[in-house]
């Protein structure tokens, strides 16, 4: 995607993209890290919540038959 915006402001060489360093460059840095750390963020996120979520419905549950939640 940013290559293509790149390119779309007319920046990039034609012959870059023939180039074994474009299939180099879409293997590293600019593409894997930022993956990497959103797939991490994302799993992190969602092991934090997922207790908060379980525990909030069965409180609500609990609080539906009558129960006092605290």
């Amino acid at each position: 995607m940013m290559f293509a915006l790149f390119c779309s402001l007319g920046s990039c060489p034609v012959s870059f993209f023939n180039s074994p360093r474009f299939s180099l460059t879409l293997l590293s840095i600019p593409w894997v890290i930022p993956a990497l750390a959103l797939l991490f963020l994302v799993t992190k996120i969602y092991v934090y919540m997922f207790p908060i979520l379980l525990n909030i419905t069965s409180c609500w549950n609990y609080y539906m038959h009558g129960g006092n939640c605290t």
